[in-house]
């Protein structure tokens, strides 16, 4: 398995990445199972209206409507024609909430399977940005809302997933980089002297740079920790040539800038071998071709909210033009830059503001019904107590990141202001 690829060549800012579990959301195919399921025994209205009845000898009030609790009294025995029918009601959106799980499951299980099949290196354990597990139900707005830019672009680097457009991440957090190059399938001469200059965003403190990995090919360097500089030697064998590739590594703490440095010698002359042969081949789908490297590195303290950090990445190779990881077309600079590709993340505020309210029919214990402010990115528990006539149906409101909507006592992450129900 190629771990890089199916975490989007960033497995560092995602959890358990090996776990081999598809973080897709599930296919239309499966949507419909959900939707069938949800309405085939309870009727078009579906687990979206419930019944409220039981209280009132009333048959208005049998089928008066809640969004959030609906009662479950009434019987045949206490009000007679109208108690019957809320009880055949409630029996019947009782059935329809039964087979609407089934048809999640069925269909969550059903489109997901489908889509490892056909995205078989995609695969991974679905939370988002800081290791926080998602609802099943709620991934497709956590992917828009979420995602971070994956260009085709083989010469690219890439920053924290962090939250939103604006790719939000906290102040102390852990900043966590890598740096995609590759030599093209079109290429006529194997790549033997790669040079990498990226120079580090004045907001971020150089002085916390660590690089934690190296690769090219099949080869996989492992860092000692701590490693601001790094120096090392790979022995190396192609078309019957063996010849050594020299790395060097680190930050000038004078500029800012990061250079990553990839030489391929002869043990013997010192010179650079054969054109045939170096550190990277023209790609051939095998990976041959492709190089990385990543480092972490924090941001200066005292940033305020809103702060932008880019970094852009510029490769040569073989003293060709360099190639800017921001380019729009690695091949054509003239077609300009994009800045969707320039590993974009964001200071986050320090608080978020959570506002907690209820509907007839039970209230909120915990934290309570208001206003809160907790800190940014912070977990909250959430539990919601019906009234002894009713029974918990669901939040509502921002709940993109509460971990089961469905479930009177859950969690909810705030990465930004939300109001919930």
């Amino acid at each position: 398995v190629n771990l890089y690829r199916y975490a989007f060549n960033d497995p560092i800012s995602y959890v358990d990445p090996a776990g081999l579990k598809s973080h897709r959301v599930i296919l239309k195919v499966g949507k419909f199972i959900v939707k069938f399921g949800e309405n085939v025994v309870s009727g078009p209205p579906g687990k979206h209206i419930q019944f409220h009845w039981g209280n009132k000898p009333s048959f208005l009030h049998a089928f008066k409507t809640h969004l959030h609790f609906g009662g479950k009294g009434g019987s045949s025995l206490t009000y007679g024609t109208i108690g019957k029918t809320a009880g055949n009601l409630y029996v019947a959106y009782e059935l329809g909430k039964i087979a609407g799980k089934v048809g999640i499951w069925v269909g969550e299980g059903f489109g997901n399977g489908i889509y490892d099949l056909l995205h078989p290196d995609e695969a991974g354990d679905w939370t988002d940005a800081f290791g926080n597990p998602i609802n099943p139900v709620t991934r497709e707005l956590i992917n828009r809302q979420q995602s971070v830019a994956r260009p085709s672009d083989p010469n690219l680097k890439i920053g924290p997933a962090g939250y939103g457009s604006a790719h939000l991440v906290p102040a102390e957090r852990l900043l966590n980089y890598r740096v995609d190059f590759e030599n093209d399938a079109t290429a006529t001469a194997a790549a033997q002297t790669v040079n990498i200059s990226d120079p580090l965003n004045a907001n971020l403190d150089w002085t916390t740079f660590t690089l934690t990995e190296i690769g090219f090919g099949d080869v996989v360097l492992s860092i000692p920790p701590d490693s601001h500089h790094y120096q090392h030697t790979v022995e190396m064998t192609q078309n019957g040539t063996t010849f050594e590739v020299k790395i060097d590594i680190g930050v000038n703490l004078g500029t800012g800038e990061l250079y990553a440095n990839f030489y391929s010698l002869d043990p013997v002359t010192g010179l650079p071998p054969e054109a045939d042969v170096g550190v990277l081949p023209p790609e051939d789908g095998t990976g041959r071709g492709m190089g990385w490297f990543n480092y972490t590195i924090q941001s200066k303290p005292g940033l305020p909210a809103g702060t932008e950090i880019r970094n852009v990445a510029e490769i040569v190779f073989d003293g060709q033009p360099a190639i800017a990881t921001n380019q729009v077309d690695p091949h054509d600079p003239s077609q300009g830059t994009d800045p969707d590709k320039e590993a974009l993340v964001t200071i986050a505020p320090e608080t978020a503001e959570l506002t907690v309210s209820s509907t007839l029919g039970g209230a909120v214990l915990t934290p309570g019904e208001g206003n809160f402010t907790y800190g940014w990115g912070e977990s909250v528990t959430l539990q919601a107590n019906p009234d002894a006539d009713s029974y918990f149906v669901s939040w509502t409101g921002d709940i993109v990141t509460i971990v089961d909507p469905n479930s009177a006592e859950t969690t909810i992450t705030l990465y930004d202001d939300f109001h919930i129900t």
